[in-house]
């Protein structure tokens, strides 16, 4: 008998504060209170744990911390809502954290869950989008042995396992999490994980070497680079080298662990124009216009084809992908079709 779990991706839990206040929703960022959302870090990319969590602040002046309460049923409904037979207890747990830190710290702590669960039982694990790059952390951190004693079978929606351009839109704009509602530039650019998402294969920027966006004197020649502590002037030079710690250790990996159990499947939106590459940047291409090289296809998030082609071979080989029209990158799991499809898969013998 197996247990199922989802990881929700970016925005797909909310907060509480430690008397379990709700705090940090998407209504406090539709009547702009931007400060719930600001995060602190220490400089050291090494040191993984966030300062603060939340910018607001007590009557007496202390930080208010706050934490990931629950999963936002609205983008998971059909998962959310699936029950056993002839019981009201739920199929799939939900695995809440707080998705504007450090990948490296969620996914550890992940792997700690599924250690804590226990080896009786392995997990059949669904992921979407950031989701998974905790989940590939975590079985990073486990080895190929230890993870497959407590992961059975992975289906990963969307998930950028080699970036988005569209983490760099969100650090140049803020981002979108509902209709009218949104984080601006300086909240996010406190979000390491926005950071750690940006793509780690080159944007063909003229004038520059290497993975070229994350570099500082690729942001600094844009002029959107903060020459302090200032996030409104620019990004986070710290957290931008937490976006380099996260590439170096990626680069040299081959996902031993993820081959090594008994399925691993990729599943991908292949019908909405995704960039690729942003050669004017910090002017990114106009997406109306697919060409193949800058826009391609993808869900609106991940480049479907260039994110498999740059996976190691025979990580790419030991993997099943399948490609399908999605709604949207953020909407692709409230698809009963993709409920069904995992059951299929994890259902199979």
């Amino acid at each position: 008998m197996t247990r199922r779990l989802f990881i929700p991706g970016t925005g797909g839990c909310f907060f509480h504060d430690a008397a379990g206040n709700a705090i940090g929703s998407v209504l406090d960022l539709a009547l702009d209170h931007q400060s719930d959302f600001l995060c602190e870090h220490d400089p050291d990319p090494d040191v993984l744990a966030p300062r603060h969590t939340s910018g607001r602040k007590d009557a007496s002046g202390n930080p208010i911390e706050i934490s990931a309460a629950g999963s936002i049923r609205a983008v998971y409904g059909p998962f959310f809502d699936q029950v056993h037979p002839l019981s009201t207890r739920k199929v799939y747990m939900f695995y809440n954290y707080d998705w504007r830190l450090d990948l490296r710290y969620n996914g550890e702590r992940l792997w700690q869950m599924l250690q804590a669960s226990g080896g009786g039982q392995p997990w059949d694990i669904v992921c979407h989008s950031q989701g998974g790059l905790l989940l590939l952390w975590a079985s990073i951190l486990a080895g190929p042995a230890q993870f497959r004693r407590f992961v059975r079978r992975i289906v990963c929606f969307g998930v950028g396992m080699q970036g988005t351009v569209n983490a760099v839109e969100a650090l140049l704009d803020g981002t979108s999490l509902a209709p009218r509602v949104a984080a601006d530039a300086a909240t996010v650019r406190s979000w390491p994980s926005i950071y750690m998402m940006m793509p780690r294969w080159r944007l063909r920027i003229p004038g520059t070497t290497g993975v070229e966006i994350q570099k500082s004197s690729t942001w600094k020649k844009a002029g959107v680079l903060a020459p302090g502590a200032d996030l409104r002037a620019g990004i986070s030079e710290s957290l931008l080298r937490r976006a380099q710690a996260w590439k170096a250790a990626l680069d040299n990996q081959t996902f031993e662990a993820l081959s090594a159990i008994e399925r691993f499947v990729v599943v991908q939106g292949d019908n909405i124009n995704t960039w690729a590459r942003a050669p004017a940047f910090p002017r990114l291409p106009d997406l109306r216009h697919r060409d193949g090289e800058n826009v391609v296809r993808g869900d609106g998030l991940v480049p479907m084809d260039l994110t498999l082609s740059l996976l190691p071979h025979a990580f790419r080989t030991s993997l099943q992908s399948i490609a399908t029209a999605v709604p949207s990158h953020t909407w692709m799991c409230s698809d009963q079709n993709q409920l069904d499809l995992c059951e299929r898969i994890f259902a199979s013998s």
